[in-house]
């Protein structure tokens, strides 16, 4: 098949993400970065071919494959566009942010999850890898890994899920429907790992670890975030729950630790692990 290359995407790790065009039809391919990584992105292909949620879609997969340049696997999707969740929060008015985070919270497979018997122990080897890798950078990443290893992770729910749910990896597209880009293969699927993710953004800001601050889109952060966290606690042991998620949570930025690289991003980190401690004090101790 023989294509013109437009752009490659970036903040992709382990794969090239490209925008490209046949005749007058663009698609995206998302090729893994090297031999290592194949199994994990042919994971993901079959984790986005296979995926559904009521109210939001993935891009359609029309072809995959591997490269006979150099044997790296490849799956090519429909381009949507549109603009990232992101990028058009802070025009949202409250109103908007509420029915967007219902529809969201209702796509989540919550009715159809189940207990994995051996949920802590596949958290605690995750746990116990990464204090191989990070467990020596400073100490309040030790403080954060003494936690985490502290705590009894048998009843996080498994069900499908995401596994990236940041609000730069849900798309509006131009004609009003929602898309999650950028599904990732998980060490433990559940849909609690992607109210993680969205707490990551809406509570921790993330995606605008390298943004100047704007108190107009703060304040939309904040306005989801407490829709959120109520929904979250209306459900059965709802603080509990909330408790859950945290500890995810302080998971999710650890293990970004070992790949931070950028000065913005070591802030985030130490700033968030902070952060993420102090609410979990405050929930343990009421």
């Amino acid at each position: 098949m023989k294509f013109d290359l437009v752009k490659e995407f970036n903040g992709h790790s382990g794969c090239k993400v490209l925008l490209c065009r046949d005749a007058d039809k663009f698609f995206v391919r998302k090729l893994s970065g090297s031999l290592t990584y194949n199994k994990r992105l042919r994971k993901q292909f079959i984790k986005q071919k296979k995926f559904t949620l009521p109210f939001v879609k993935t891009p359609e997969i029309y072809n995959y494959g591997y490269s006979a340049k150099n044997e790296l696997f490849f799956f090519d999707m429909e381009f949507v566009r549109g603009k990232a969740l992101s990028d058009t929060i802070g025009i949202l008015t409250a109103t908007q942010i509420e029915a967007f985070i219902d529809l969201l919270f209702n796509s989540l497979q919550i009715k159809k999850s189940n207990v994995n018997k051996e949920a802590n122990f596949i958290f605690q080897n995750k746990i116990t890898r990464l204090s191989r890798i990070a467990g020596n950078k400073n100490r309040l990443i030790k403080q954060a890994l003494n936690k985490l290893k502290r705590f009894d992770f048998s009843n996080i729910d498994q069900s499908d899920c995401c596994g990236d749910l940041t609000l730069e990896n849900i798309l509006i597209s131009d004609d009003n429907k929602i898309y999650l880009i950028d599904l990732l293969d998980s060490f433990y699927n559940s849909w609690m790992i992607d109210v993680a993710k969205l707490l990551q953004d809406l509570d921790l800001h993330w995606s605008y670890r390298h943004c100047p601050p704007d108190i107009n889109v703060n304040l939309k952060l904040l306005i989801s975030k407490n829709i959120l966290i109520q929904k979250i606690l209306k459900l059965e042991n709802g603080n509990t729950v909330l408790l859950q998620i945290y500890y995810i949570l302080l998971l999710n930025v650890l293990r970004i630790a070992p790949y931070a690289k950028d000065k913005n991003t070591h802030a985030f980190i130490e700033k968030s692990i902070d952060k993420i401690i102090s609410t979990i004090n405050t929930m343990e101790q009421k």
